[in-house]
């Protein structure tokens, strides 16, 4: 295959390993395109990522949070790079991608807007702070589910002002924090972008949404079709980016378990069991989080009172008095 153009993703970690295989197979299943897809990843997931992507890249230090990211435009083996997020799926053709951003001609760019920062708009990624020391005119609003990198010495120049001075002065800065405190890719490639004069791709038409109320989610993936509410309004996106959050759901895992028996051909008597032993998998996950274990121990005391299991007793007696 050429390394010219190409899809990527970055997955380090166990569990985003597992996340970027479900993209990998929706890739397979529904997307179509020529492009190679590639995973940028740990050591001990270049093996299991390898069965699913066309090629594994390795990188030597993974930082297993959001700056892992940062090194897509180093790591990645194509001239043109179109980087998904590992927690979404591809729901139908994505090949045009690599064409509009190739023609927006931006050597880093986004799906997104370019909006001038005035007293009714103000910066979503950073505060005031970055705006008084590089005085940018306008910010990008955006979600990082996708980005775009043509390699060139415009990119390079960018890339270098990101490790050598946004991330070492962050906090200093101003740059939004995500996930108790931890760097995000949004703020150092937003406020990059907007100072080295590159262009986000303001989509009239839904390309990447990022999922707000999973409930409002419906999936058929026999028309490769998405359907759900999005700040108000009914979206119909080409790549569904569930967000890490949903990913703890039963309904990402009854989509994503579907995904797989689609892609390995495994007849449809076996997925309720396969079904099964997904969500039991992410019962464990939850128990395994700080926060959501307190939440269940909260939500056990609160239902299995004495009160309830006396209840229950009586339930069973009056069974056999019947």
């Amino acid at each position: 295959m050429s390394n010219e153009k190409g899809f990527i993703t970055v997955a380090t970690g166990k569990y985003y390993c597992g996340l970027a295989e479900n993209l990998a197979m929706s890739y397979r299943l529904f997307s179509g395109t020529e492009y190679p897809l590639y995973a940028i990843t740990d050591r001990k997931g270049a093996n299991r990522l390898k069965k699913v992507f066309d090629g594994v890249v390795v990188l030597d230090e993974p930082h297993f949070t959001f700056l892992d990211k940062m090194e897509i435009a180093r790591y990645t083996p194509f001239e043109q790079t179109v980087f998904i997020d590992a927690d979404s799926v591809i729901v139908d053709d994505i090949s045009f991608l690599m064409d509009d951003f190739e023609q927006n001609g931006s050597a880093l760019s986004c799906i997104g807007s370019l909006i001038d920062i005035d007293e009714d708009h103000r910066p979503i990624h950073f505060d005031n702070r970055a705006v008084e020391h590089f005085c940018p005119d306008r910010y990008v609003a955006f979600n990082g589910g996708v980005y775009y990198f043509r390699k060139c010495a415009e990119l390079t120049r960018c890339i270098d002002f990101i490790f050598d001075d946004l991330i070492p002065h962050y906090k200093d800065y101003g740059l939004k924090e995500f996930r108790q405190g931890q760097m995000a890719d949004e703020p150092l490639y937003g406020l990059a972008m907007v100072l080295h004069s590159f262009r986000p791709l303001d989509y009239d038409k839904d390309v990447m949404k990022l999922l707000q109320d999973i409930k409002t989610l419906s999936w058929d993936m026999k028309k490769k079709e998405c359907r759900f509410i999005w700040y108000g309004q009914e979206v119909s996106p080409v790549i569904l980016h569930y967000g890490t959050h949903n990913t703890y759901t039963t309904k990402y895992v009854s989509d994503t378990v579907t995904v797989r028996c689609l892609y390995r051909r495994i007849p449809a008597i076996f997925k309720p069991f396969i079904l099964a032993c997904s969500e039991i998998r992410l019962l464990f996950r939850h128990l395994g989080r700080k926060n959501d274990r307190k939440a269940f121990a909260s939500w056990f005391m609160a239902h299995f009172t004495a009160a309830y299991v006396k209840r229950q007793f009586g339930r069973i007696k009056a069974l056999f008095k019947r």
